[in-house]
């Protein structure tokens, strides 16, 4: 098991548990606790290329946009699954812009931005209807993605947080969040907070700045240590950004934090 995420397709009320493993990827009611979806989609005839038996394939990267789910795959290859009702899921034609493994996948819903980015460095900016934006060549070793205010964040394999704007690709900021890979970037859409999490131990929070007549910055805000816990995942509770969950591995277990901080406006 590669990654799970919740994601709410427009046509539903509940949301639906999608999960990306080394086998392909399976989606969740998780109202009624039923299987919608079993779909291998690491095939030669799924992704469009022949298989290596030196390589173990996997899924990596899921998101939604509208009714439809984004699972990335080690191809390169984003399979499309659409949800046309309460109970269907069906798969659709995948999309092929990157050629090398999906690092992951991220949307905003209130710009309708979705951006894909890939272990290469290769960003690609998909607008509403999924029709290629901008394509950014980082030249970075991507691990996490995220958008927020029309703006893409990096997360990198060595700590660093580079922040592109959607419409151009120009390079706005780059901050020295970590001294270890980033394996977490959440935003919380009405405050600009950014919360990110690595395998050093340590969250930050800090504030995007955008909108003028402040110049263009990420604050620093809060941050946070857990010792000798590699974090594997972090998240806003809310879209406020007022209180933060994180997920840290310590053999043999995966252990959940939940942590209520009062960060300044």
């Amino acid at each position: 098991l590669v990654q799970v995420k919740f994601v709410t397709p427009s046509s539903r009320n509940a949301p639906l548990i999608v999960a990306a493993s080394s086998i392909g990827a399976s989606i969740f009611d998780s109202a009624q606790n039923k299987t919608l979806m079993n779909f291998n989609p690491l095939s030669s005839v799924a992704v469009g290329k022949p298989e290596d038996s030196r390589v173990r394939p996997f899924c990596r990267g899921i998101s939604c946009v509208d009714n439809t789910i984004l699972v990335g795959t080690s191809t390169g290859a984003i399979m499309v699954f659409n949800c046309s009702g309460g109970t269907s899921v069906s798969v659709k034609k995948p999309l092929f812009e990157h050629k090398y493994a999906i690092s992951d996948i991220a949307t905003c819903k209130f710009d309708e931005i979705t951006a894909s980015g890939d272990s290469h460095g290769t960003v690609v900016v998909w607008s509403k209807g999924l029709k290629i934006n901008k394509r950014i060549d980082t030249k970075l070793n991507i691990t996490v993605i995220n958008v927020l205010r029309r703006q893409v964040l990096v997360g990198t394999l060595y700590g660093m947080i580079n922040i592109y704007a959607t419409n151009n690709g120009v390079l706005m900021a780059s901050v020295t969040a970590h001294c270890r890979p980033v394996t977490g970037i959440s935003v919380a859409p009405e405050s600009a907070y950014v919360l990110t999490a690595s395998e050093d131990s340590s969250v930050r929070v800090f504030k995007l700045h955008t909108r003028k007549p402040e110049a263009y910055q990420m604050e620093f805000r809060y941050g946070d240590e857990l010792d000798n816990k590699q974090l594997v995942g972090a998240c806003f509770a809310n879209d406020r950004g007022s209180s933060m969950v994180f997920a840290a591995f310590d053999f043999p277990w995966l252990m959940l934090y939940k942590i209520f901080k009062k960060v300044a406006p």
